[in-house]
């Protein structure tokens, strides 16, 4: 599937015509600038198949900015001939790398909003954390690479394998952004102005965000209370089993994305971020 033949699609089914301006970077899947007749700027996203994941995450994307999240817009979440097409707003705005305390309090408060917001719970949370630690994911949170590096992941993997037991069914009626870290966070003049990156959102625990959160951090420039705050509000709300389970999760997710597609340094400094995060009390 081509940008070409998604840009018809959307002109044949929807009679919005949009150029492609470019691709943006910093993201680890790729997202497209486009432009419409009217000088509008978009976002453009796509894949083949799964078209009820698109249409739940913009609905999710809607209640959260009914209660005054800074998301920009979904103006299509579609299915066209089995291609789900995710058009969204475009906001101005950059990511940083300075996270200051005033940041890290303004993310702990987006995540409250984020508490309660599912319109019904779904039953599959439980499924895909402990899914994810027995088995792996689809294209991510892969066990082979792990098992096959070197003696530190193989002995990591059976930590995060662990990590399953005990967790019987988690929270699922929170809306969940599943990759919420600081690089997807956009900042205008020192305003936060949106969180982007929402297609794979989902219902489940919102305090799994802060895990991911914690996690990301471990890369910014942060004052060290920062994470210790976050990690206290992770603790605040999950159990010892839990947090631990999200926690397998993210260790699994950056080992083995790094073991894939980043260089060795990379393998090093999450190896010790999961050891902590496995620690943690």
């Amino acid at each position: 599937m081509t940008l070409q033949h998604v840009v018809d699609l959307i002109r044949e089914h929807h009679g919005l015509n949009l150029v492609p301006a470019g691709t943006f970077t910093g993201g680890e899947v790729g997202a497209n600038d486009m432009r419409g007749d009217d000088g509008s700027r978009y976002v453009l996203k796509w894949w083949e198949g799964d078209a009820a994941s698109g249409r739940r995450a913009a609905e999710l994307v809607a209640r959260l900015r009914q209660r005054g999240y800074p998301i920009p817009r979904f103006v299509l979440a579609a299915d066209m001939g089995g291609v789900t097409v995710m058009l969204q707003e475009y906001v101005e705005g950059e990511t940083s790398d300075e996270v200051s305390m005033a940041a890290v309090n303004e993310l702990l408060a987006l995540n409250t909003l984020q508490v309660d917001g599912a319109a019904e719970s779904r039953n599959d949370w439980t499924d895909y954390v402990v899914g994810s630690l027995v088995r792996g994911c689809e294209g991510y949170c892969l066990h082979e690479p792990l098992r096959g590096y070197d003696a530190r992941t193989a002995a990591l993997l059976q930590t995060i394998q662990r990590a399953s037991d005990g967790v019987a069914a988690l929270r699922s009626d929170d809306i969940v952004h599943v990759d919420f870290h600081h690089r997807n966070v956009l900042w205008q003049g020192g305003r936060l102005c949106a969180v982007i990156d929402w297609e794979g959102c989902r219902t489940g625990d919102a305090a799994f965000d802060l895990v991911t959160l914690w996690f990301g951090l471990s890369v910014a420039r942060v004052p060290p209370e920062g994470r210790r705050q976050i990690w206290d509000e992770v603790r605040r709300r999950t159990t010892p089993a839990v947090r631990r389970a999200y926690a397998a999760h993210m260790a699994l997710r950056q080992v083995d994305w790094s073991i894939r597609h980043r260089p060795p340094e990379h393998v090093d400094h999450w190896l010790g971020v999961a050891s902590h995060a496995l620690q943690a009390p």
